[in-house]
């Protein structure tokens, strides 16, 4: 009984001693990098809890009035007339000549395909202009900011367990003609999970950081404001990919 309740401190003297000493690693390692902790909590943060801010009603108003200057049905009937005249052109030519006919309809084609773009060009700087009546900062604003950053992330989630497949095929090949043991081949399958995941989610973010210019220009923000803006969405998206 006495033994007993001998092992029983010794193990809670061992388990407190090992919690010091991973809680005075921890203290130091803050102490040591304060300006890298206090960016990764201020991104968490960032994450949980900013939505944006919530724009008025009058700013509401002035958006859809903007957006209502929008000639969408100019641009559906470029697009309609730019598909017929591609069809045309690629169903006039051969493998490697163009005769006359081809000619028209290939400059057909390119006349269409400069008033769809021109088109195109006016609608994004007319969004540009009515998201410029809501704010970087307004909760339209981080909500597409969400979006950017959860399709980038999917994008890196897809590549990472597409290139798992690939890999856990070829292993098994290998693994057939080594004749390897099963727990080393998971374990190998294992360690290309974690590379790859760890690869694809780097490759979302940096993606998403460089995405983040043209969002940031699409809403017409300052200089100062964009900055501000680039630099808290960043390190969201840092935060939350190293946690993750």
């Amino acid at each position: 009984m006495s033994s007993s309740r001998e092992e029983q401190v010794a193990a809670a003297r061992e388990f407190d001693r090992i919690s010091t000493v991973l809680v005075d690693l921890g203290v130091k390692a803050v102490k040591k990098n304060p300006i890298k902790v206090t960016s990764y909590i201020v991104g968490l943060l960032l994450c949980l809890f900013f939505s944006g801010w919530q724009v008025t009603d009058s700013q509401r108003q002035e958006y859809h009035q903007e957006l209502q200057k929008l000639d969408r049905q100019a641009i559906h009937d470029s697009e309609v007339a730019l598909r017929n005249s591609y069809e045309q052109y690629y169903s006039s030519k051969g493998w490697f000549t163009c005769d006359s006919r081809c000619q028209q309809y290939r400059n057909d084609y390119n006349f269409f395909q400069s008033q769809y773009n021109a088109l195109k060009a006016d609608e994004t700087r007319q969004i540009s202009v009515a998201k410029s009546k809501l704010g970087l900062f307004s909760d339209y604003a981080v909500e597409e900011t969400r979006s950017l950053f959860w399709e980038r992330f999917g994008q890196g989630q897809s590549f990472a367990k597409r290139q798992t497949m690939w890999d856990t095929l070829f292993m098994g090949i290998g693994s057939i003609g080594r004749d390897e043991k099963l727990a080393s081949y998971l374990l190998r399958l294992v360690m290309s999970f974690l590379f790859n995941f760890t690869i694809g989610i780097f490759g979302a973010v940096v993606v998403f950081i460089f995405n983040l210019f043209s969002l940031i220009k699409s809403f017409q923000a300052n200089v100062l404001t964009g900055a501000v803006f680039f630099t808290l969405a960043s390190i969201a998206a840092i935060s939350f990919a190293m946690t993750w």
